[in-house]
């Protein structure tokens, strides 16, 4: 007798798995494999979780929140749109231990702490908005004040010999065009792209009076920008001003200073500017003297914040100059925007 109960306890505990030593994870159904991974996604998740947790992958060693401030996010982070960030984050604050537990079942009560707002590039964006920046880069705002961007263009590292990017008008991406034979020349609508307007290789064009450009490849749309005036050092007592009607920038030692005079111009930094006149103020600004009556200038940053590709870095500064310089693997040629020139 006491054989045959030794063989039925054995027996039990074989048929009921490891469940008896606390462990609830398992599948329920013993064909689950058949059902193949598809039966663990959307929208036959639930089913998965109940009957095959463990083939599903559902089945945690430790269930615990991976964030310490879960509780701040309230119970709406727990739910639909962001259950699958929950139950990666926070799935004991949202009761997501165990298979068949809702958020509902454990959640906290206390009403939802917004904690929403994605920082980017000094502005503020909502949990869930989009937003683009410039032609470069798609962003979303992701709970956590985390935001994620991809590269609104394809990018493509070493493309083949036969293969040239071409410039769209009217499109923010270039398009990779290629040949069926590499000895055979590309015949399409190919060259440079400046301000809408399209030249050809080797085709030169002036923007202002002192800046010159060239196409230097017609089927990348690659073209080349230089300032022709020349640098100007200022002497002692004197500034570097561009004065209006001129063309390029001189040193002017006239200037009024501010607590000697009452004459009309724009004041800045002790200094009277006639109506027109362009300066610096170091490597940060570019100044101009709009209205000399009532002292109104306008003031931009004197380098752009350039938006690369993330094949392209930028270098430091050359000696002598104000802003960064992009570098970009040959396969992927950068111009700057119309009518920036590299100060």
């Amino acid at each position: 007798m006491d054989s045959l109960l030794f063989c039925m306890i054995l027996t039990l505990v074989t048929l009921t798995g490891s469940k008896g030593q606390g462990d609830t994870c398992s599948d329920v159904l013993p064909d689950c494999h058949e059902y193949t991974k598809s039966a663990c996604q959307a929208p036959y998740e639930s089913w998965g979780r109940k009957n095959c947790a463990r083939f599903c992958g559902f089945c945690t060693p430790a269930c615990a929140d991976q964030l310490s401030d879960c509780k701040d996010y309230g119970q709406s982070s727990c739910v639909a749109p962001y259950e699958s960030w929950a139950r990666q984050n926070c799935a004991k604050t949202c009761g997501y231990c165990g298979a068949n537990v809702s958020p509902s079942a454990t959640s906290p009560t206390t009403q939802a702490v917004a904690k929403t707002d994605c920082l980017y590039r000094g502005k503020s964006y909502q949990l869930g908005e989009e937003w683009n920046d410039g032609c470069q880069y798609n962003c979303t705002c992701e709970a956590g004040r985390a935001y994620r961007c991809k590269t609104t263009c394809p990018t493509f590292i070493n493309p083949p010999l036969n293969c040239h990017y071409q410039a769209i008008d009217g499109q923010c991406c270039r398009k990779l065009v290629c040949s069926g034979n590499p000895n055979t020349p590309v015949i399409g609508d190919t060259g440079c792209l400046y301000n809408k307007r399209k030249y050809v290789q080797g085709d030169t064009w002036t923007d202002g009076c002192s800046v010159n450009c060239t196409c230097v490849d017609g089927r990348s749309g690659q073209y080349k920008c230089v300032n022709t005036c020349p640098d100007v050092k200022p002497a002692d007592g004197c500034v570097i001003v561009k004065r209006n009607g001129s063309c390029c920038p001189e040193s002017v030692c006239n200037l009024h200073k501010a607590s000697e005079t009452n004459v009309a111009g724009c004041r800045y930094n002790g200094l009277v500017y006639e109506e027109g006149d362009e300066w610096h103020d170091g490597c940060s600004l570019t100044i101009n003297c709009k209205d000399a009556a009532t002292g109104y200038y306008t003031s931009q940053p004197r380098c752009l914040d350039l938006l690369l590709p993330k094949i392209c870095h930028l270098d430091p500064a050359p000696a002598g100059k104000c802003c960064q310089v992009p570098n970009c693997p040959a396969s992927y040629p950068y111009n700057y925007p119309p009518g920036y020139i590299l100060e």
